[in-house]
């Protein structure tokens, strides 16, 4: 059995769906690598697509052959297929992962074009060999190869986005629409995560462009007169309520937004929580730097002095997190119940700046810890005097009585 003959996910955010995305139905598709035909069954099935295939694996294209027109069996590098389909205009030819288990993907490329219509788009996804995780596994002088995934053991090719965006163009392509699947490095095959490397190499790679782009997938055209660009990463967002046992992950709810660009974190709950006394939102899993505009629970705004975290405050509630935990809590004033949470923030700076500026801010605090010191100093110093005073003034009183 093919290792690629997996089930098809088309509700989550992965090369294929992606791809479909892009599709109208009742075209012409040519697919190269269906495997046992995954993708092939739903857009003949229901997108009433006719898909002609090209497949490697015998056993696999028996599958696939009970959902295309035609299928040529064999290596895309032998080019059976440029003969067998040459009659063929196809509004869509599909490389959906393919491109990187060939020697030459330029070659082929440049060949498949010629049997597209004038219209029409070659659809393709890439596996993003800059990933983080990646590059957390070479740092650890580590390259290990899976049997799917970013490292497939049969991947021949490698590409990055720059790599990928010249060899569009040697191609004589050009880019009409390009997204991306995305992994944090804990989500992969290789199963690594931030924490494995310290504080400022986790900084560096998370503001690392594309570092968590686990795919490309690019519509590319002959000509195009304009370019979409959807590579903005959702990010999860926590809400935690505390009903009386404290904030745990029981209590929990997530949501995505994109933290450069919504302005906006959005919590709405199947169903009101009953007796709330506090509430905390978690914006992102790494440092980053807001002003806070204002917070509202069910359409009341909640004035900022219920307003805590454990980050530094600046001024007009700007809010730096120069650490892996930003917190924000809201403390009721009385217990209610909790339904829709909004925050209102607009986004200043990433990691990067974040550390930039997290010497500084490390020197306003310590600047601020010798302030309350010397405070905490003179009043302990104050106090004894006083209590010198105290003990004295007995003595004092009573000799000045019995004089």
């Amino acid at each position: 059995m093919s290792k690629y003959n997996f089930d098809l996910d088309i509700d989550s955010r992965n090369s294929l769906s992606l791809i479909i995305e892009r599709m109208k139905p009742n075209s012409m598709v040519l697919e190269f690598g269906p495997a046992n035909g995954r993708m092939t069954k739903y857009l003949k099935e229901q997108m009433g697509c006719k898909v002609y295939t090209v497949e490697l694996d015998p056993e696999a294209a028996q599958d696939a052959a009970k959902y295309s027109e035609e299928i040529v069996v064999g290596s895309i590098e032998e080019y059976a297929w440029l003969q067998q389909y040459s009659d063929f205009s196809f509004d869509y030819i599909v490389f959906a992962d393919v491109l990187e288990h060939l020697y030459k993907p330029e070659e082929v490329l440049k060949k498949a074009k010629t049997l597209l219509k004038e219209d029409g788009s070659v659809l393709i996804s890439l596996p993003n060999i800059a990933h983080n995780s990646i590059i957390i596994e070479l740092l650890d002088n580590r390259f290990t190869y899976h049997d799917t995934g970013l490292l497939d053991n049969t991947h021949i090719r490698f590409f990055t986005k720059k790599s990928i965006d010249d060899f569009i163009k040697q191609c004589g392509l050009q880019i009409a629409y390009e997204t991306a699947s995305f992994a944090k490095p804990e989500e992969t095959e290789f199963g690594n995560s931030y924490n494995d490397v310290d504080d400022s190499v986790a900084a560096t790679l998370f503001s690392h462009e594309y570092g968590e782009v686990y795919q490309f997938i690019i519509e590319t055209k002959k000509k195009i007169t304009t370019k979409i660009v959807d590579l903005d990463k959702k990010e999860s967002a926590l809400l935690f309520y505390d009903t009386g046992q404290g904030f745990n992950d029981h209590e929990m709810r997530q949501t995505l937004y994109s933290y450069k660009s919504d302005k906006k974190i959005q919590f709405v709950l199947e169903k009101p929580i009953e007796n709330v006394k506090s509430i905390r939102i978690d914006p992102l899993e790494y440092p980053l730097k807001i002003k806070l505009s204002k917070i509202i629970i069910d359409e009341k705004v909640v004035g900022f002095e219920q307003v805590n975290h454990n980050g530094v405050m600046h001024k007009e509630n700007t809010l730096t997190f120069s650490h892996f935990d930003p917190q924000i809590i809201v403390k009721m004033k009385e217990e209610r119940k909790v339904q829709k949470v909004e925050l209102y923030y607009d986004f200043i700076s990433d990691v990067r700046d974040v550390k930039l500026l997290s010497l500084e801010e490390k020197e306003l605090q310590i600047q601020n810890l010798h302030k309350t010191i010397s405070q905490l100093e003179e009043l302990a110093e104050s106090m004894r005097i006083k209590n010198r005073i105290k003990n004295i003034l007995p003595f004092f009183l009573k000799n000045r009585d019995n004089s």
